[in-house]
């Protein structure tokens, strides 16, 4: 008897206090489905299995999925991209130490919703906000907790009915925890008093950054415009990052360094990339590539520049790729020239026949052969001081020829001088440089070198081991002589776009713009602000530099900075006739030099013949 009157106490108490539960787990309900958590995890509760059991079946029918592990075991298990929530009861045992590992591991961030709960006494003279601060103070006061982070503190007010939600932050990993109400919320209703302001207030303190600057013996200051071009992009960010500062309210402690950062082999990064993995700064004030190999050692916001890389060269005259002498010439006017010549013979054959026939006076008449020669001489600008053609139909006839062969020979010259000045295309992919007789170098940049090698194409890798390689550093040279190479000889030069085309701008000539040809070797990834691995600056980082990119900031900084591509023919000198060279007359002078070379063997032939015939006359002389 005695043991039954126990059990159904404790039935009794078992069951108040879970009726204790009852509302509280109807106001997570709501808030889950408020923040659209698509699972919660019990994390530490010590609750009974009936309140274990009422959190899983409200959850579920909000279709919520419901676990019961540690966090630590839960986000390593799990990589996902919804929402989680944890639930952490602060009366529980061992509530500390689990939240100094939820901090260690970095898992106070944007997708983790962190809901507690305590139960300490609240005293008379104390209001909620002095209780919410000094609960943040105890359990999370040397927490990672950044302005990423959603941690969420429950208390029950003097109206059972209602909770106050309290959250807190801190702006950097050395400043006070902040503590605000974040909304208020019943069984069935959620209000949310929170506008953001409070997270993307810093109040003016100081953040660790870095900037990279190659060329030190250029560099005047971040307020003065000239630079080199190897540190344009450096430039260009900073300016966001003075945009991002007045939009967060912080200032930076910026130090420079002059290396970005490449793996060291054994796992640790140099420049500013080491220096986010050790957590010497906070984030980059220059953008950064967005590599796999950093991203496993650094986090990044997004991309705010692309840079892009390039090979230019111009391209070989036409006259050194094709004879420009038969170019001109295509299959129908090859048709027609002949249609002409034979159109000429046969009238004059048939005119000087029929002069013949009804003449009184026989002259001399030219035959076939003749007439051929004499139409072939027209049409080549060639005339002929035959008597014979005195006929005045004949003499018409001429006329035309030599009419018809002027303009012929006229729009033949025009397309020559025309022809000789134009451009091949010749050279459309990185096999034709590799084959191609042109020389190669490449911008002293950081990357260049890493990217060349690190390449997996093969014509690629065939061009750094044939063209650049042999050369050693002599081939990685400033932008300024590379371009001046392309100017004076058959060259190509791996440069970024921006170097290439503001020199272009400023020290070419009009006419020279025209026959540049580019090839992109490799694929540059996007430039974007670094910051330390698990930061929890990354998202607010992300949203604001993603407003800039939305009002148009970046593209005014761009305008300023990187110039636009060159045209060519942008006024009337571009149209100009330059000055030819040997080399585009090589053709002709072949042709000319085959032609005396065959008369000569002509001639040999004719002299030898010559005597042979002579030497048989002086023979039968003498007999």
């Amino acid at each position: 008897m005695g043991k039954f009157v126990i059990f159904m106490l404790f039935m009794v108490f078992k069951t108040a206090i879970s009726a204790d539960y009852n509302e509280m787990l109807n106001v997570l309900k709501t808030f889950f489905v408020r923040r659209h958590v698509q699972t919660v995890t019990a994390a530490n509760t010590c609750w009974s299995f009936d309140v274990n059991k009422k959190l899983l079946d409200g959850l579920s029918s909000a279709d919520i999925s419901v676990s019961f592990s540690p966090p630590t075991q839960q986000t390593q298990n799990y990589s996902t991209w919804y929402r989680c929530a944890f639930i952490i009861d602060l009366s529980c045992r061992n509530s500390t130490e689990t939240l100094q590992q939820i901090s260690n591991d970095r898992l106070f961030n944007t997708q983790n919703d962190w809901i507690l709960f305590d139960e300490g006494s609240l005293a008379n003279d104390m209001s909620l906000a002095q209780f919410a601060m000094r609960t943040f103070q105890i359990y999370l006061a040397n927490a990672y907790i950044l302005p990423d982070a959603g941690v969420f503190l429950f208390l029950e007010t003097y109206n059972s009915d209602i909770w106050e939600i309290w959250s807190g932050f801190r702006a950097s990993k050395l400043d006070t925890i902040r503590v605000f109400e974040y909304g208020r919320a019943s069984s069935n209703q959620l209000t949310i008093s929170e506008s953001h302001d409070e997270r993307r207030n810093f109040r003016g303190i100081t953040l660790k950054s870095t900037t990279v600057i190659i060329d030190r013996d250029h560099f005047f200051g971040f307020d003065k415009k000239i630079s080199s071009d190897l540190d344009v992009f450096a430039h260009m960010h900073y300016e966001m990052i003075v945009t991002l500062t007045n939009q967060l309210n912080f200032k930076i402690d910026l130090t420079i360094d002059n290396d970005y950062g490449w793996s060291l082999g054994n796992g640790s990064f140099g420049g500013v990339t080491g220096l986010l993995q050790r957590e010497e700064i906070d984030f980059s004030a220059t953008g950064v590539f967005i590599r796999p190999d950093r991203m496993s050692v650094i986090d990044f916001t997004v991309g705010t520049i692309a840079l892009r890389t390039t090979a230019i060269f111009r391209q070989p005259s036409l006259s050194s790729v094709h004879n420009i002498l038969l170019l001109p010439f295509t299959f129908d006017v090859w048709l027609g020239i002949c249609a002409t010549l034979c159109a000429f013979v046969l009238t004059l054959v048939f005119l000087m026949r029929v002069n013949n026939y009804f003449a009184e006076k026989k002259y001399d008449t030219l035959n076939v052969l003749e007439i051929v020669t004499l139409v072939h001489g027209a049409i080549c600008q060639q005339g002929s001081n035959n008597s014979t053609l005195t006929l005045g139909s004949i003499r018409v006839v001429i006329s035309i020829l030599f009419f018809t062969s002027l303009f012929i020979y006229t729009s033949y010259s025009a397309s020559i001088a025309a022809l000789v000045q134009s451009n091949s295309n010749s050279i459309k992919s990185i096999k034709n440089i590799v084959e191609s007789p042109m020389t190669f170098s490449a911008q002293i940049s950081q990357y260049g070198k890493h990217y060349f090698e690190e390449t997996e194409d093969l014509e690629l890798r065939k061009l750094y081991k044939t063209k650049i390689v042999p050369s050693g550093n002599k081939s990685f040279v400033r932008a300024a002589e590379g371009m001046e190479r392309i100017r004076t000889e058959f060259h190509g030069f791996q440069v970024e776009v921006m170097s290439a085309y503001k020199i272009i701008s400023k020290e070419w000539r009009e006419e020279e713009k025209c026959g540049l040809g580019e090839i992109q070797l490799f694929k540059i990834p996007l430039l974007s602000i670094a910051l330390v691995k698990k930061s929890g600056h990354k998202d607010i980082f992300k949203q604001k530099l993603i407003q800039q990119m939305e009002v148009g900031l970046n593209k005014r900084i761009a305008s300023q900075w990187l110039p636009p591509k060159p045209s060519c023919g942008s006024s009337g000198r571009a149209k100009q006739y330059v000055s030819v060279s040997v080399k585009e007359t090589y053709v002709t002078l072949a042709i000319f030099g085959f032609g005396v070379c065959i008369s000569l063997l002509i001639f040999i032939l004719e002299v030898l013949q010559h005597a042979w015939t002579n030497r048989g006359s002086k023979k039968n002389l003498w007999k």
